[in-house]
C-alpha cells in the first residue's frame, strides 16, 4: 500500500454478542506489554465507543500511523481498566527469514 504503516497492537479480537473481546495476544506485541489480557472487553478507543470489530480497527487506524499511542478502556472482571498501548509497525515484529 502507498501509505504509512497502520498501528499494530498485537491483539486478536472477536465479536461476542454485543461486545468486542480480546481473543488472543501476540506474545511479543505491544498489547501484552501494555497489560491487555485475553477476555478483556474493549469498550472505547480514545474515548470513543466501539460498536463492532470493524469499528474497533477503524478507530485505531484513525489515530495515525504505526507508533501512535492507542488509549483503550476495557472491561475486565466487571471493572473498567484504562490502558494505553504504544502501537508498532507489524512488519517489525515478524521474523525475518534466515539466510544460509
Amino acid at each position: 500500500a502507498n501509505r504509512p504503516p497502520r498501528p499494530w497492537l498485537g491483539l486478536f479480537a472477536i465479536e461476542y454478542g454485543d461486545d468486542v473481546v480480546v481473543a488472543g495476544l501476540s506474545e511479543r506485541g505491544p498489547a501484552i506489554k501494555a497489560g491487555v489480557e485475553t477476555g478483556d472487553r474493549i469498550e472505547t478507543v480514545a474515548g470513543r465507543t466501539v460498536e463492532d470489530l470493524i469499528d474497533l480497527w477503524r478507530k485505531i487506524w484513525a489515530l495515525g500511523k504505526a507508533g501512535v499511542e492507542v488509549p483503550l478502556r476495557v472491561r475486565r472482571d466487571g471493572r473498567l481498566v484504562e490502558i494505553t498501548i504504544q502501537s508498532g509497525d507489524r512488519t517489525s515484529y515478524l521474523r525475518s527469514p534466515q539466510l544460509h
